[in-house]
């Protein structure tokens, strides 16, 4: 991976390196200046830089971290005894293991941060085994995010930031990538403000009106987001097009459904990586929502653009694999209801057909449907029983229908609503409480929902996917590293 420093391109490398989980050594030149960032597995192990300012000792002494007398019998000694400065100080009693694993982080920090002041140069990243590093060789104390947050919030320039930015007219899209869900990080205010106004179908100078925020701290917040792939950028947000124009592009869109696959739905090749799918996804979705029913002359239009959104997220969830089903095997062309809501649940119920079996038969149809990736399908089903059912049955449709509104976009009001009815119904249901955990999870409330993932273990110890999320949302303590200092530092 190698190019030239533009707009725009620093937190893509940073970003694609980190989620990427690649191991290797990341370089910025520009004239005879080097700058390097080491990466195992995503994870920083440490930095360089061919300029002294940027070297650990000067780092240290401009931080208020060491005296520059310190530092100058230490550099005796590294020249004569051909050590790494971490090393020296460590065995001076100038830092302990602690205070060297604090000192990497700052010196990390310091590099990065002069990485994002560069308009001019090239990058280059150098896969490498990871078999290659040294025994002492392991990733900072502080997670990928935390040290890419601290060097953003560390750069001073507005205009440094704008050029790391790059076009602010792409579509913002949230990462939905464990790594980025899970590890620890410190989001300030303004990045959680910021991230709650992204919808996958707003450009990010949409996005940065919305949030308001100042112009300049939403633009930091923005870079901060970016680098640690808790947001990317999608396609170039669409030229408005004439109200005639729109409505011809609606009706072609619909009658093609019936007889498109899935990779012809979304506009992309049958091979599509998951990034072509998912910008393809969100540019059409805001294309096709809805909600465009109140642009002028489309009123009369709504039942079928309800039909093509709801067959484009099937569409997406199939080739994407989400819905169950390899992507591979993402072929179906059948299109969804006009009109939105799936068949009734049943028969009315007789005395050969009880109402029981109706709608056992509705939630195993309703269940197949998300199997099938047609959350939209299943919800309609499930929402039937909801209406008509009573006790236990009552509940277990509305778990079902929560589940099915989760894997529908701008459906998580509507989710939560069913599952706490759920809960209310049966205080001791695990998957709801375990299903409104995930839910608080993705809107970023990690306190509530640590508190619905802790109360469905207190219903049931066991339930794996709990203890999953318990797992991954609670900081793990860092391993125990062999000494490093001797050859890191």
């Amino acid at each position: 991976m190698k190019g030239v420093i533009e707009p725009g391109v620093v937190p893509e490398v940073l970003r694609e390196i980190y989620l990427g989980r690649r191991t290797g050594m990341l370089r910025f030149i520009r004239k005879d200046e080097r700058r390097s960032i080491r990466f195992m597995s995503g994870h920083i192990v440490y930095g360089e830089a061919s300029m002294a300012a940027l070297r650990l000792g000067p780092v240290l002494v401009a931080a208020g971290r060491l005296d520059a007398a310190v530092l100058e019998k230490a550099l005796a000694v590294v020249q004569r005894e051909r050590k790494r400065l971490g090393a020296v100080l460590t065995e001076m009693g100038v830092l302990n293991e602690n205070g060297l694993e604090e000192a990497l982080a700052l010196h990390v920090r310091t590099i990065l941060t002069s990485v994002f002041t560069l308009r001019a140069g090239t990058y280059t990243f150098q896969e490498q085994d990871p078999e290659a590093f040294l025994d002492d060789d392991w990733p900072l104390a502080i997670s990928t995010a935390e040290a890419l947050i601290g060097a953003v919030r560390a750069v001073h320039g507005r205009d440094d930031v704008r050029f790391a930015l790059g076009s602010l007219d792409r579509v913002l899209l949230a990462s939905d990538d464990p790594l980025v869900l899970y590890q620890r990080m410190d989001l300030g205010l303004e990045e959680t403000a910021l991230l709650s106004r992204v919808d996958g179908t707003r450009s990010a100078r949409e996005v940065l009106r919305a949030s308001g925020l100042g112009e300049a701290t939403g633009e930091r917040a923005l870079f901060a987001l970016l680098c640690t792939g808790i947001l990317e950028y999608g396609a170039e947000a669409a030229e408005a097009a004439s109200p005639a124009d729109r409505r011809q592009e609606i009706l072609e869109m619909y009658q093609g459904l019936a007889r498109r696959a899935d990779h012809e739905v979304l506009g992309v090749a049958g091979g599509a990586s998951a990034a072509e799918l998912k910008a393809a996804y969100f540019r059409l979705a805001k294309r096709f929502h809805p909600d465009v029913v109140h642009e002028p002359g489309l009123a009369d239009l709504r039942e079928k653009l309800e039909a093509v959104f709801l067959r484009l997220h099937d569409a997406y969830r199939a080739m994407s694999g989400r819905g169950g089903r390899p992507a591979a095997a993402s072929t179906s062309t059948k299109a969804p209801a006009a009109t939105g809501p799936a068949a009734a649940p049943g028969p009315a119920a007789t005395p050969d057909h009880p109402a029981a079996l109706d709608f056992e038969d509705a939630l195993r149809q309703g269940r197949e449907r998300l199997g099938e990736s047609k959350a939209w399908e299943a919800a309609t089903l499930f929402e039937e029983v909801v209406k008509a059912a009573e006790g236990r049955m009552r509940t277990r449709a509305r778990v079902l229908l929560g589940r099915a509104l989760l894997q529908v976009p701008d459906h998580e009001k509507a989710a939560e609503k069913a599952l706490q009815d759920a809960v209310r119904d049966d205080p001791a249901h695990v998957e709801a409480h375990y299903l409104l955990g995930t839910l608080y999870r993705r809107r970023g409330l990690a306190t509530r929902a640590t508190s619905m993932f802790r109360r469905a273990l207190e219903l049931d110890p066991g339930h794996r996917a709990s203890l999953a999320e318990m797992d991954a949302t609670s900081a793990a303590p860092a391993p125990e590293r062999p000494g490093r200092s001797s050859k890191r530092a």
